[in-house]
């Protein structure tokens, strides 16, 4: 499904290439050129073609449009079957047509299908097949004469809709067929029974005259006049009903058929006619063939078993079952006439009936007419009576209210008069108090919002002279907590460098003395293999001469004096030429580590003690726990932009290297400080805390030029303060080292 474009359904939708010869080109050419089911291989698009070609052989494809269509032009046969039984609340019409089903003029073992108006046949089915075969024949009755119940429009262009007033023929016939098929209901019995010609017969003669203007002598005469004129027509043979000729254009593919083609379409839809197996092919689709497709898609084909009996049947009678459809459809005639004369002979007595009970009513209101013209007259002279008695009394009220109304209005004068005068003179005693009052009123507020100016100006005094105490108070103890941290922290930091310091010489004690130690065993084992060689030179030359041995022995001596010199005065100085050269390879590897920013020729003091703290922290890193490390980044703003210019890795159980490149920062000639993210002064110890806080890894540096108050931070004073003391307290490695060598 998910290889069937849009394309493909709208050029597939109501096409039907199967029955159709010119659908099947105009699709034909489309599939060859890859229009339709484009996303298909060529031996896939021929297999589904063939597929196509089966299922559109009786009916048309469907598309969501067409459905709705098709359901709106089924709602008038819908409402044709509604006529025939009462539905239940939420029952559907199929479900009442099921109810509705009694097996009434039905013979075991045998169903009928209609081929005509006059025409049914009988096959083999059970009751069930009767049911099916019902509910179908009522359908299609109904899509054949829906149009036909309500009266005929002159122009044939119209849609097919159905129009608000019933033909009683139609319903007569649609009725009849019902019960003849197998269906019984109050509705059914009530419309067979009814006489439809005396209906027409009556509607036509109170439409010729309007019943409000005229009145008939006899109606029930006259009807009995029109219905037997009605009995003098012939049958007409169905080989003889002309159809109704078509337009010149093809038909509407779904929804309501136009006038022409549904006129056309009348002798074809009944239901041995639409499941012919009979597969035919058109040039162009034809109105049959969409009344066909339309319905199939809702009612679906007959079981194939049943149909196939029917044919069976047909093939193994042959012409015996011609003969018995001939005899059916003469007993059906036969019937008919039997039924037509019953029926006229109910409706002569129904008419005589009707013209006693006519002639007896006509009595009865004629007496009635001249009780009524008594009564009337009567009752005009007792009217004319109690109209002059009444008009009398009128004009006697009509003097007495005039009389009343002249002497009120004289009152009503004084007393408006009285009333004037004593509202001009309330008015002028209101307007002399309210002027007073006013001026009183006036007095009072101004008094008022004096004292009021003068209440809160006195009000804010004093709480503008609490306030300024309260934060004199405030800056006076926010100012002495800071001081004590300060102090607090000041000692912390110094507790804390100085225990570093003195762990930093322990260990450099040790690996001197390790160092020292190795240099020791070394020099030994040197000095045992040279005497055990000079021992074996002699061995060896023991046979040479005295004078040659005398000459060459100095050589060792001078070797064993220069010797002895490095070991016992020297020594200091080529452990301190070590150290050096180690600082000097060690240096280069600090230097790549700190930023371009912070490399200035006014540190070189401190650089050389880098060597001694990384000597320390490369021994505690082996002895310790291996911990992952952690990424720390130094960003600094250019051009409003954090930009990223340096990045360390930091054991976080030696954060040392991080310490030392914060205090490099600090100490260049334009001090750099370090910050949170949230604009907060890192403090040295804790920087690597701070650093990892948000856990963004990052420190912010700005310079003491740009932070604008870094100078006048005591934080960042501080700092300063205590990085410039532990400057000049720290030694050099070489002055250690000499101080080791003395000891020793």
């Amino acid at each position: 499904m998910q290889k069937v474009d849009g394309a493909t359904v709208k050029a597939l939708e109501l096409k039907a290439p199967g029955a159709c010869r010119a659908d099947r080109e105009l699709l034909r050419g489309q599939l060859c050129t890859g229009k339709i089911f484009g996303a298909f291989a060529e031996q896939e698009r021929q297999a589904v073609w063939g597929r196509v070609l089966s299922a559109s052989t009786d009916r048309l494809i469907p598309s969501l449009s067409s459905f709705f269509a098709d359901v709106n032009y089924l709602q008038g046969p819908a409402d044709c079957v509604k006529l025939l039984i009462e539905l239940n609340p939420g029952e559907t019409v199929s479900a009442g047509l099921d109810r509705a089903f009694s097996d009434v003029n039905q013979r075991p073992n045998e169903c009928i299908i209609q081929h005509s108006e006059s025409t049914f046949v009988p096959i083999p089915g059970t009751i069930s097949d009767r049911r099916k075969l019902g509910r179908r024949h009522v359908w299609i009755s109904a899509m054949r004469d829906y149009r036909e119940m309500p009266p005929r429009k002159e122009t044939d262009n119209l849609l097919a809709k159905p129009r608000s007033k019933s033909s009683e023929p139609i319903l007569c016939e649609f009725a009849t067929l019902a019960y003849r098929v197998g269906f019984e209901s109050e509705q059914i019995i009530s419309l067979i029974h009814r006489s439809a010609d005396e209906a027409i017969a009556r509607n036509a003669l109170l439409e010729a005259r309007r019943p409000d203007r005229y009145r008939y002598v006899d109606l029930a005469r006259c009807v009995e006049q029109i219905v037997s004129l009605f009995s003098t027509a012939e049958r007409v043979a169905e080989q003889d009903v002309m159809e109704a000729a078509c337009h010149l254009r093809g038909p509407k593919r779904s929804g309501i058929p136009e006038t022409a083609f549904y006129e056309a379409d009348k002798s074809s839809l009944f239901l041995g006619r639409l499941h012919s197996t009979n597969e035919e092919q058109y040039d162009e689709i034809t109105s049959l063939f969409v009344r066909r497709s339309i319905y199939f898609a809702f009612f679906g084909k007959l079981d194939g078993e049943l149909w196939q009996r029917r044919q069976s049947e047909r093939e193994m009678q042959g012409e015996e079952w011609q003969d018995r459809e001939q005899e059916q459809e003469r007993l059906a005639r036969e019937m008919r006439d039997r039924e037509r004369r019953e029926q006229e002979v109910r409706e002569r007595d129904r008419r005589e009936q009707d013209r006693l009970r006519y002639e007896w009513e006509e009595g009865e209101r004629r007496m009635l007419e001249t009780l009524r013209y008594e009564m009337e007259d009567q009752q005009k002279r007792e009217q004319d009576r109690l109209e002059y008695d009444r008009q009398e009394q009128e004009r006697r009220e009509q003097e007495r209210l005039k009389y009343e109304k002249e002497d009120q209005q004289k009152r009503e004068q004084d007393r408006l008069e009285y009333e004037r005068q004593q509202r001009e003179r309330h008015e002028q005693e209101r307007l002399k108090y309210e002027r007073e009052d006013q001026q009183k009123r006036e007095q009072d507020r101004l008094e008022y919002e004096r004292q009021e100016r003068e209440r809160r100006e006195q009000e804010r005094l004093e709480y503008e002279r609490e306030h300024q105490q309260k934060r004199e108070q405030d800056r006076l103890e926010y100012e002495r907590q800071e001081r004590e941290r300060r102090e607090q922290e000041r000692l912390k930091y110094e507790r804390e460098d100085q225990q570093r310091r003195e762990q930093d010489r322990l260990e450099y004690e040790r690996q001197e003395r390790e160092r020292r130690e190795q240099e020791r065993l070394e020099y030994e084992r040197e000095h045992q293999q040279r005497r055990q060689q000079e021992k074996q030179g002699r061995e060896t030359l023991g046979k040479q001469s005295t004078e040659t041995l005398r000459d060459k022995r100095p050589r060792p001596e001078k070797r064993r004096q220069k010797s002895r010199k490095i070991t016992q005065d020297n020594l200091g100085n080529s452990i301190e030429s070590e150290h050096e050269n180690q600082d000097s390879t060690a240096t280069p590897e600090v230097e790549r580590q700190t930023p371009e920013v912070v490399r200035d020729n006014d540190e070189q003091t401190y650089a050389g003690d880098l060597p001694v703290m990384n000597t320390a922290a490369s021994a505690s890193a082996s002895e310790s726990t291996v911990q992952q490390k952690v990424q720390i980044h130094f960003k600094i703003k250019e051009h409003n932009e954090w930009k990223l210019v340096h990045s360390l890795l930091v054991d976080p159980s030696d954060t040392r290297n991080l310490k030392r490149l914060v205090v490099k920062y600090m100490r260049k000639k334009e001090p750099i400080y370090t910050y949170t993210k949230d604009m907060r002064l890192v403090d040295v110890e804790t920087c690597f805390k701070n650093a990892i806080a948000d856990g963004e890894n990052t420190l912010y540096l700005v310079p003491r030029w740009e932070s604008g108050n870094a100078g006048s931070d005591p934080a960042a004073q501080d700092v300063e303060s205590q990085e410039r003391k532990k400057r000049t307290d720290r030694k050099s490695p070489s002055s250690i080292l000499l101080e080791e060598i003395s000891k020793e």
